[in-house]
C-alpha cells in the first residue's frame, strides 16, 4: 500500500466496503478512509482483484457498483469487447 495521492479527479465512497473510497477516473484507486493509504490490486484469472478487510472482489464489478446505474439490479458486467 502506498500513501500517494491520485493526480486527478476526486475520491468518493465505495460502495461495497464503507472503509475505502475510490477515485472517479481511470485507473480508479482504492484508499482506506481514515490513513488514505492506496490498495494495490493482483491479478488473478484473468481479472484484477483488491483485497478490502479480507474479503476479494473484482475490480472491475466495484467500478461497475459505484459508476454504472443498475436500475434492474443486475448482478453482471459484461465488457464489450467481450475480454
Amino acid at each position: 500500500m502506498t500513501t500517494e495521492q491520485a493526480s486527478e479527479g476526486q475520491f468518493v465512497k465505495l460502495v461495497a466496503d464503507n472503509d475505502y473510497e475510490i477515485n472517479d477516473t481511470y485507473l480508479h484507486q482504492i484508499r482506506r478512509i481514515d490513513n488514505k493509504a492506496i490498495k494495490e490490486p493482483y491479478q488473478a484469472n484473468r481479472y484484477f482483484e483488491i483485497c478490502l478487510n479480507g474479503q476479494h472482489y473484482k475490480l472491475h464489478r466495484l467500478i461497475a457498483q459505484n459508476f454504472i446505474l443498475n436500475p434492474d439490479n443486475l448482478n453482471e458486467v459484461d465488457h464489450v469487447n467481450r475480454d
